[in-house]
């Protein structure tokens, strides 16, 4: 119960963190903080410090699906291309003339 305990302590501890630094302006770290929240969760609550190895396969299995569904939606932003769009009332933008 007392690792329980300070698993949630840590966790609002990172969270505390997390917040003072996207107020400071430095919201880049939070993937980095919310990475080790994750295995804070994982290792305590979880109990996959101490699970036998078939659940940490599956596990494993859950996050490298995670990773790929996060890729691929990745994808269309970091692959999209804005072409300018001339001002409305510029030569060459009617047709009919």
């Amino acid at each position: 119960m007392r690792r329980l305990v300070l698993a949630f302590a840590g966790l609002a501890l990172l969270w505390l963190v997390e917040v003072l630094l996207a107020i400071a302006g430095f919201g880049a770290v939070a993937p980095l903080l919310g990475l080790a929240m994750a295995a804070i969760v994982a290792v305590f609550f979880m109990h996959l410090g101490t699970t036998v190895p078939l659940g940490r396969v599956f596990a494993a299995a859950g996050l490298f699906w995670l990773v790929i569904l996060l890729g691929l939606g990745a994808m269309d932003p970091f692959t999209r291309i804005d072409y300018p769009v001339p001002p409305t009332g510029q030569a060459g933008t009617s047709f009919g003339r």
